[in-house]
């Protein structure tokens, strides 16, 4: 059994946290609206997009993407909402399970 991998996730509202997630092979990416992704093609940029939900925080909207990479080793990612704001994330990781499922973890960000 793998333990908590910790993504760092900066959102939109310029607000910055660190989110335990238990499938490696996952990330969590939050923003202001629909997210969409573009990957840099020098690592990987094969995703899907595996889910979208949003949630009231504090009096801000916030809706987030659940995706999950098509291959292993070091990625840098590009992630831009619909009101224009860039998000950059770096991550490493090793995909150790390839049977990611939302439902396994989602209950642990409400």
């Amino acid at each position: 059994m793998m333990g908590p991998h910790m993504f760092e996730v900066i959102a939109c509202s310029q607000t910055s946290q660190s989110l335990r997630l238990y499938k490696s092979e996952v990330v969590l990416v939050l923003g202001t609206d629909s997210i969409t992704l573009d990957c840099n093609a020098q690592h990987w940029c094969h995703w899907s997009i595996t889910d979208i939900r949003s949630y009231e925080h504090s009096t801000q909207h916030v809706s987030f993407a659940v995706g999950r990479r098509a291959h292993t080793g070091e990625g840098v990612f590009t992630f831009y909402t619909n009101e224009g704001c860039l998000i950059d994330k770096t991550l490493y990781t090793e995909i150790k399970n390839s049977q990611t499922n939302f439902e396994d973890w989602k209950g642990f960000f409400y």
